[in-house]
């Protein structure tokens, strides 16, 4: 079957059957797979930087296999610090005929380690900016020597963006999320918002929030306006003047719905 799905490791295909893929990323690939000399239905994870847990399941629970004493003999064990092709020898009443004359290269530990970076300095520079955002990090994370190292560790060949740049881009990124916020909003007959005032820490903030009900899935659709700093008591006066000043640029004015905030 051509498009059945198989380990990397062709000597392994003999013992376990993949059922499904779990997950696949640029590093390695994690697989579902079955034991074919097992008599329950228990299924076991494995993924593509090593064999590990499947080599110990066979000799734990069917070292007693012919074929898996020659697996785990020290004349066949594949070597992890070697690169090498693995070719498997079938015959016609075999198992593993589907599987015929495929090559398997072994990456060592070695190559692993110096190997060229599989993210793109485009894509690193994009995971930066978002673990910023979203954690909430300082802008001059990407100055620390400790932040560089992890990163030139992590991904060869590849640069930490200044932080100049970071702050470029992340300003670049409110202005497209801007921007299509302004499309969506165009569209919409009528909007409701809701203020919420805030103290933390002795600092006092308020946050807008904009809703609107999509046309076409009548579902409530939520986009965060704007949170700012509060200064003074949260009175009604203070409140309203921080909420009129946060309008959203006066196109959402024209078509608020009456107010609540919390």
């Amino acid at each position: 079957m051509e498009n059945e799905l198989i380990l990397p490791w062709n000597i392994y295909n003999i013992h376990f059957k993949v059922i499904k893929i779990i997950n696949s990323c640029e590093l390695y690939t994690t697989y579902e797979v079955s034991c074919k000399h097992c008599i329950c239905s228990k299924t076991r994870t494995a993924d593509s930087r090593a064999p590990s847990n499947l080599r110990k399941h066979l000799k734990d629970k069917h070292s007693n296999v012919k074929s898996v004493r020659e697996l785990l003999a020290p004349s066949t064990t594949v070597s992890i610090d070697v690169k090498r092709k693995v070719n498997t020898e079938i015959n016609d009443n075999s198992d593993v005929k589907k599987i015929k004359n495929l090559n398997t290269v072994q990456m060592s530990i070695l190559n692993c380690s110096n190997r060229k970076s599989l993210t793109s300095q485009e894509d690193l520079d994009q995971m930066i900016l978002d673990v910023i955002i979203n954690a909430h990090l300082p802008f001059n994370l990407v100055s620390h020597e400790s932040f560089k190292t992890i990163i030139s560790k992590g991904y060869p060949g590849r640069t930490v963006l200044c932080r100049q740049t970071l702050m470029k881009r992340i300003d670049n990124s409110y202005k497209v999320a801007f921007d299509k916020l302004k499309n969506k909003l165009n569209l919409v007959e009528f909007v409701s918002t809701t203020a919420d005032a805030w103290s933390t820490f002795k600092r006092s903030y308020l946050g807008i929030t904009v809703h609107w009900i999509d046309t076409e899935t009548f579902e409530r659709q939520s986009y965060l306006l704007s949170i700012k700093p509060l200064k003074g008591k949260h009175t009604y006066d203070v409140l309203a003047r921080a909420m009129e000043s946060r309008i959203f640029l006066g196109f959402v004015a024209s078509r608020l719905q009456p107010r609540t905030s919390h």
